[in-house]
Order: C-alpha cells, then sequence, then structure tokens
C-alpha cells in the first residue's frame, strides 16, 4: 500500500488567515460603529459622559443628549454646567459642529459648521479672587508638567471654518475691570478662514449680524489723565495683530454704553451698516474699504456735569493727536451715508439760545455720498456725490456736491454747489497758506481765491454759524 502526501501551501493558508483576520476586524468596526448610531447606545454613552465631566470638573453638569455620525457630525442638547459657586456658567440650547476625529490626534481641533442655539453663558470675575470663573475648566484639562520638565510643548491649533449663534445671551460682570454687561444676540454668522489667537492672525471673509443688543455699564473711570508724551507713545507702538475681513453686514445692533464715574453716556442704534475690504494693514496703520454705508442709525453721546468728563474731553483731543502722528491712513472707494441722526451734549458747556450749539448739536436726516475719501495726518479729500441734513438750530442743507480737499497748505473746493431753503452757492473756492497754524491765527497771510458765479446767501444762514452777528446793526 503506498501512502501519498499532500503538499501544504502554507503562504496562501497564512494569507487566507489574515484575510478573515482582517475583514472580521473591519465587520466589528462596522457593527460597533452602528450601534453608536443608534439612540439606546448613544443614550447610554451621554450618561459616560455626563459622569466623566461631572468628576473631572468636580461640579455639576447636565447633557440632555449627545448624538453623532460617521461623517464627524455632533451634537449637544440641553447642557447645563456650573461654576464652582453653584453659579450656572452655561445652561440650555443645542451645540451643533462636524468634528475631523482624525485631527485631533495631531493635536488640532477642526470643526466645520459649528452652531449655538438657545445658550445662555455667564461669565464673571469677583474678588479676592481675581480669575474668571471658567478658568477651573480649562485648568481641569490642561497638562500639569513636573518641576524638572521645562520643555514647551506646542499650543493646541484651534480651526472653525464657519460658525452661526442663534438666540445667544451673555452676562459679564468683572470687577477688576469695573465692568458690567448683558448682551443679546439674535443671529450671527461667520465664515473663517484664519483663526489663531496665538499669533494674533484672523481672516474672517464674511461677518453678518442681526438683531443684536448690549448693554454695558462702567463704574470705574473710563480714562484716567496721561501726558501727551505717553498717549503719542503707545499710539506708534506697531501692532501685532493680523486681520483681515471681508464684508461686514450688521443690521438691528443696539449698544448702550454708562459710565456714571466718568459722566459718559452713549446709544448706537445702527439700522444697518455694511462694508466690503481692500486692504486692513495695522502694522502699517493702513484701512482701505471699498465700500462703507450706514443707514437709518443714530449715534447719541452725552458728557455729563462733573470734572471726569472734562478729563475724558482731554484724553479723547490727546488720543486724536496721538493716532494722527501715528500716521494712520484711511481710504474708502464709495462711503454712503443715509437717513442717519447724530447727537452730542456736553452737560458742562452752557445752552446756546440761538445758532448751531457745538456743545449740544443734534442732527438728523443726515446723508453723505462721498467717492475716493482719503483721510490720514496730511490731508482729508473726496467727491461729495450728495449731502443733505437738518439741525436743531433750524438749519437745513437741502442739497450739497463738489470735489473737497484740507491739506496741511491748501484747501479748496472745487465744482461746488450748496443749496438751502434761503441760499445757493456753487462754483471755486481755494486757500493756500504756510501751515494750518497760519490758517487758523492769521487768516489774514492766506491767500484766497474765490470764484462764484449766480450765488446767494440768507442772512439766516449766515447768523446760524455766527449767532454773535445778531447784535450789529
Amino acid at each position: 500500500m503506498v501512502t501519498e502526501y499532500k503538499s501544504i501551501n502554507y503562504p496562501r493558508r497564512i494569507a487566507r488567515i489574515l484575510m478573515k483576520t482582517i475583514l472580521f476586524i473591519f465587520l466589528f468596526l462596522i457593527v460597533v460603529f452602528l450601534l453608536l448610531l443608534t439612540p439606546p447606545v448613544q443614550h447610554f454613552l451621554t450618561g459616560k459622559v455626563e459622569n466623566y465631566l461631572h468628576n473631572k470638573l468636580k461640579t455639576k453638569v447636565e447633557v440632555g443628549n449627545i448624538s453623532f455620525g460617521l461623517s464627524g457630525k455632533i451634537n449637544l442638547e440641553n447642557v447645563y454646567l456650573e461654576d464652582l459657586s453653584k453659579d450656572t456658567l452655561i445652561s440650555g440650547g443645542t451645540v451643533k459642529a462636524h468634528l475631523n476625529f482624525l485631527k485631533l490626534f495631531s493635536n488640532e481641533v477642526e470643526v466645520k459648521d459649528l452652531e449655538l442655539q438657545n445658550i445662555t453663558a455667564k461669565i464673571k470675575r469677583v474678588l479676592p479672587d481675581t480669575l474668571f470663573n471658567f478658568q477651573f475648566v480649562t485648568d481641569a484639562f490642561t497638562t500639569k508638567k513636573n518641576a524638572a520638565d521645562t520643555s514647551h510643548s506646542a499650543p493646541m491649533k484651534l480651526d472653525i471654518s464657519d460658525l452661526a449663534l442663534e438666540n445667544i445671551n451673555l452676562t459679564y460682570n468683572d470687577v477688576v475691570t469695573g465692568s458690567d454687561m448683558f448682551a443679546h444676540i439674535g443671529n450671527l454668522s461667520a465664515t473663517i478662514d484664519t483663526l489663531d489667537p496665538y499669533l494674533q492672525h484672523f481672516d474672517i471673509p464674511s461677518l453678518i449680524a442681526r438683531n443684536v443688543q448690549a448693554k454695558i455699564r462702567q463704574y470705574k473711570p473710563l480714562m484716567v489723565s496721561e501726558a501727551a508724551s505717553k498717549d503719542i507713545s503707545d499710539a506708534t507702538l506697531p501692532i501685532a495683530m493680523k486681520l483681515s475681513v471681508g464684508t461686514i453686514d450688521l443690521n438691528k445692533i443696539a449698544v448702550q454704553y454708562d459710565n456714571d464715574v466718568s459722566a459718559v453716556y452713549s446709544k448706537v442704534y445702527i439700522g444697518q451698516l455694511k462694508t466690503e475690504e481692500k486692504l486692513i494693514d495695522l502694522q502699517n496703520n493702513r484701512i482701505d474699504l471699498d465700500q462703507l454705508a450706514l443707514n437709518n442709525s443714530k449715534i447719541a453721546i452725552r458728557l455729563g456735569r462733573k470734572e471726569a468728563a472734562k478729563i475724558v474731553v482731554k484724553e479723547v483731543k490727546q488720543e486724536v493727536a496721538a493716532q494722527k502722528k501715528a500716521g494712520w491712513d484711511f481710504r474708502i472707494s464709495h462711503l454712503l451715508l443715509n437717513n442717519n441722526v447724530l447727537q452730542f451734549d456736553n452737560d458742562n458747556n452752557p445752552v446756546a439760545a440761538r445758532g448751531l450749539d457745538y456743545g449740544h448739536l443734534l442732527g438728523d436726516s443726515i446723508t453723505l455720498h462721498m467717492d475716493n475719501f482719503v483721510m490720514n495726518s496730511d490731508s482729508v479729500m473726496g467727491k461729495i456725490t450728495q449731502g443733505s441734513m437738518k439741525e436743531k438750530s433750524g438749519f437745513q442743507l437741502d442739497e450739497m456736491r463738489g470735489e473737497i480737499l484740507y491739506a496741511s497748505h491748501q484747501t479748496y473746493f472745487k465744482d461746488l454747489y450748496i443749496k438751502t431753503p434761503g441760499s445757493l452757492i456753487q462754483r471755486n473756492a481755494s486757500i493756500t497758506y504756510d501751515s494750518l497754524a497760519t490758517l487758523s491765527n492769521n487768516l489774514s497771510k492766506a491767500h484766497i481765491d474765490l470764484e462764484l458765479v449766480d450765488s446767494h446767501i440768507q442772512v439766516r444762514d449766515i447768523l446760524a454759524f455766527a449767532p454773535q452777528l445778531r447784535s450789529n446793526p
């Protein structure tokens, strides 16, 4: 009897076993992922996450529901987190995002389509502790190093491409800076290309906000008296931040700021504000916009009758002069102001009985359209295509247009057209002088070239700007 021995192909058998093992692991992972997508498993994980955060943060944490998908989509609902004083830190609402899980392994958080809805947050800083009430969250997730370890790990990179906020309420109380604030954000959306707080680099192609209200009360001085040299030194320091904002579109924005110590009160309501950026170069003090439109808005500022309010006026003048020395260059290709209201009251100045009162101004229906507007340390210029306004003194500007220049050695109006109910001024005017000081203090040394055609000025309009002439015969 002859026994036959069949040869065994070990490489093929090993390969078959490996393929079955890989297939089993792959199917197992699919089953696990499918289970993770089921409500019972996600509810179980929600409890685990809630317990983990509770033990990690040593405070009350509640998460109504956590759900996620294979694409990286994560939803959190009904989140509640207390600070260490048992006060609310974050509560309510929904957080939606698309998270790139693989980026987490490379010390990077990449989030797409981050949405926050119906969220309330309370940020505060109280004495004697000078830390914010959310500091314990940061500390809990910060890796502690040994004293002997002097190495520096790279900070975690944050990448958020699209942000959307809806019905967000924020309360901010800071005893260190002396500020109380409440803000409500109805709707806000932003597209973000670069978000790097470590290098101060921010690139935001679009920012849209609707129905935003903010009330700020400050109970420390707004400004303290400083030497003009310090303001100039601060203004000329290079700015490290790199900022780019493509389109800004704001509607129905209301901001109120009150400072009882400095007696400064302001209200700003923006009906519509829209900008289109060409260039923002903070390192070289240059801002260039393609368009700036402000419509149906009101700005009201009041300085109370306190010595601190006089300090504010003094410091603002110094700051304007300091920024002028810093060499800022503002350019707007198309400036469009329509139907705005500007109010200013300085209670330290008596109210004038007649004429324009520069301490108590109220301009209504302010409309101004300008092309190629330029403002820098040397000059202000632009072409006015439309202008009109009303002032509480009774002065009314029906129409204004023309090309203007106000510079260090020359001021001119070309193709000027100014019309009020009783006056008409048109054609050209120019003034040349050695310096602005000469123009202010010794007008007789300036050269005036005036060309007026078919023009007339009503006495009423003259008295609006020079009410002291009313006593002249």
